[in-house]
């Protein structure tokens, strides 16, 4: 039995669009992981961030108790303004 003639260019196009198809989902995987570890990376940063803020504030009450006593005084009394409203 001899073999049929192969059509060079079908098979060419064949193996194109299964390649493009993989390709696509490979970046599609990649681009999740990289959204992934962005999402973690801001996430480390914003909790480190509001860790140090969270120290500033408690090292300035410790350095200067009546200061801090004065603008807890101040907000209290404009949120109850605010509030009485």
């Amino acid at each position: 039995m001899i073999p049929e003639p192969v059509n060079a260019t079908e098979n060419i196009s064949e193996v194109a669009q299964v390649v493009g198809h993989r390709v696509g989902d490979m970046a599609d995987s990649l681009g999740a992981a990289v959204n992934r570890a962005w999402d973690e990376r801001m996430g480390n940063v914003a909790q480190e961030q509001a860790t140090d803020f969270q120290q500033m504030i408690i090292d300035e009450v410790l350095e200067r108790p009546v200061r801090a006593l004065g603008f807890a005084a101040a907000i209290g009394l404009i949120a109850g303004f605010i509030v009485a409203r």
